[in-house]
């Protein structure tokens, strides 16, 4: 069984790898979806949006009030 946490199904974007991408500074939804592809599938976002900005939130990377959608 594989240990990996998707964020993204559509495009296969794990856990590891939304923390990699605010590791090296990407602090806007924009940033990360250029980034790993996340939200490029075919749901355009609809279900790995709400997971990413909780994810943002809770590692402190961005607030609620400063997170726009792509």
């Amino acid at each position: 069984m594989s240990d990996r946490q998707f964020v993204c199904r559509c495009e296969d974007v794990n856990l590891h790898e939304i923390e990699s991408a605010l590791a090296a500074g990407l602090s806007t939804i924009e940033e990360i979806k250029r980034y790993t592809g996340l939200g490029t599938g075919p749901c355009q976002g609809k279900e790995c949006v709400a997971p990413l900005v909780r994810i943002m939130i809770a590692r402190g990377s961005a607030s609620a009030e400063t997170l726009v959608p792509f």
